[in-house]
């Protein structure tokens, strides 16, 4: 019985050192993004100062949105990283989709039929995405400036497809290993085509997996910057480019920049919020099997 105590002591001594790393570690990650918050409500003189006391401010606010403050409120567009934040929706969104779509019937037919030279093309298509992205950068220069894209939003939506293609095949095609094949067969039996099997059965069973693979695109290409900078000269900027103008020859904007920052930041970590339970199905699909 006193050895049973023991060890439940030192266990519960064990337990309570691993909460408090956790908590220690969860707080040197989150440190970061308080520090940018809190330095997007401070003015010049306060950033600068070090206090830990200061007057809560929303000009940066106000100058990352073109709000001129006066004897009336006035919005600039052209000083505003609005259509910045638009631009960045209209790219991202559509080629997460395509990717989707392109995705799933190819990773669909690597993971579920063998033919020759399957595993090589697999591994293939994976290398493309471990592959710089500076080492694309001229390629995709050329490509657009010999079609008329460059510097638009339909350019960038089709570079961040190529960019973010082979992830999505190489996660749904895990995704429809994860699946029996058993349940394939059963569906070809009562009569489906193999179209039909897989959009009766294998998809909707790998929306864990689609779920992860879609923040995982939009995350790559909504902070993706090499591209954005190389490939647009204003008109079809991204968000990332309109954070980084604020760094200029001149000086660094602090306070504007760290309130672009944030709201950079905050559509992913909405979108990370809401969806945040299909990710942590979709990155352990399959992780253990009876």
């Amino acid at each position: 019985m006193v050895l049973l105590k023991a060890g439940n002591y030192r266990s519960a001594i064990f337990n309570y050192a691993i909460i408090v790393a956790l908590f220690a570690v969860l707080c040197f990650a989150i440190l970061p993004i308080v520090w940018l918050i809190l330095l997007s409500f401070k003015d010049i003189r306060h950033i600068f100062s070090g206090t830990h006391f200061f007057e809560f401010t929303l000009t940066n606010y106000s100058n990352v949105f073109g709000i001129r403050q006066g004897f009336a409120e006035e919005w600039t567009p052209a000083s505003s990283i609005f259509p910045n934040f638009l631009n960045s929706l209209l790219a991202v969104l559509p080629s997460t989709a395509i990717c989707i779509i392109l995705g799933s019937l190819a990773g669909y037919g690597l993971g579920r039929f063998s033919f020759k030279r399957s595993k090589d093309l697999s591994f293939f298509i994976l290398s493309l995405k471990m592959t710089p992205p500076i080492v694309a950068v001229i390629a995709f220069y050329n490509i657009l400036r010999n079609l008329r894209l460059l510097d638009t939003v339909y350019g960038m939506m089709w570079v961040y497809t190529a960019f973010n293609l082979p992830f999505s095949i190489w996660m749904l095609r895990s995704g429809v290993q994860d699946i029996p094949s058993e349940l394939d067969e059963a569906a070809r039996i009562d009569g489906c085509t193999w179209w039909g099997a897989f959009r009766r059965v294998d998809f909707p069973l790998m929306m864990p997996k689609i779920a992860a693979t879609v923040m995982m695109c939009i995350i790559f290409a909504w902070n993706e910057y090499l591209f954005a900078v190389t490939l647009t000269s204003g008109r079809a900027a991204t968000i990332t480019v309109a954070v980084s103008n604020f760094i200029t020859q001149v000086q660094v904007e602090w306070g504007s920049l760290c309130a672009a920052s944030v709201v950079a930041s905050s559509a992913i970590l909405i979108l990370g919020f809401f969806i945040q339970r299909n990710i942590v199905e979709g990155l352990t699909f399959g992780a253990v099997k009876q």
